[in-house]
């Protein structure tokens, strides 16, 4: 999603601006948390399935206990 916006005179416009800009990027990282988080759900089944030690899955998770 792109924003456009000119930042006006306009104290009040700024604000309403940043407060935009700001619950966006709130959005956007409790997403890429929530994704994480399933990821390594996934990922820790998928290693429990397999029977291989799950200490570590190098490629994306860095650690994932169980």
């Amino acid at each position: 999603m792109l924003i456009r916006a000119s930042w006006s005179k306009s104290p009040e416009r700024r604000e309403r601006l940043l407060a935009r800009l700001l619950r966006i990027i709130a959005y956007h990282q409790a997403n890429i948390a929530d994704a994480r988080e399933s990821h390594a759900k996934k990922r820790k089944e998928q290693l429990r399935t397999r029977g291989v030690a799950p200490e570590t899955c190098i490629s994306c998770c860095q650690k994932v206990a169980l």
